[in-house]
């Protein structure tokens, strides 16, 4: 019972920053006060919030376990999911201003690759560190 609650305080520790940790990032970019349109911002953060809450259960139990190839599916996940934010605003700017640029998608997959990578590696580092952290309870 008792490594069920620190793996529920490790995954709410890490929600919680998640989602503060980005909206301040994005809020130090927006416009000062943010327009409407930064709600939008905020609810994307909040589903990707919640998808990462969902991967984190299992991450975290094989983390415990030791799985092997962890930090290799770990760096997958979160490249995945740059790619597939590539592709949902090229898209979006596709049907926004029907004019889509080799350019502007390239540079948003590497913007997107290389964000998913670090986070990845981060993620990683900081559950590591949460779980010893907590070692004597988990």
């Amino acid at each position: 019972m008792k490594k069920v609650a620190e793996i529920s305080k490790i995954l709410w520790i890490n929600t919680i920053l998640f989602f503060v940790g980005w909206t301040m990032f994005f809020l130090i970019g927006a416009d000062h006060p943010p327009p409407i349109g930064f709600l939008w911002i905020v609810l994307f953060i909040f589903i990707l919030d919640t998808i990462q809450y969902v991967y984190l259960k299992g991450f975290l139990m094989q983390l415990i376990e030791q799985k092997k190839g962890l930090f290799t599916k770990n760096l997958l996940f979160f490249v995945s999911g740059g790619l597939i934010i590539t592709v949902l605003v090229s898209i979006l700017q596709l049907v926004e201003s029907k004019e889509l640029s080799t350019a502007y998608v390239l540079i948003w997959l590497g913007l997107m690759l290389g964000t998913g990578t670090l986070y990845a590696i981060v993620f990683w580092f900081f559950n590591v560190f949460l779980l010893k952290v907590f070692r004597d309870r988990v």
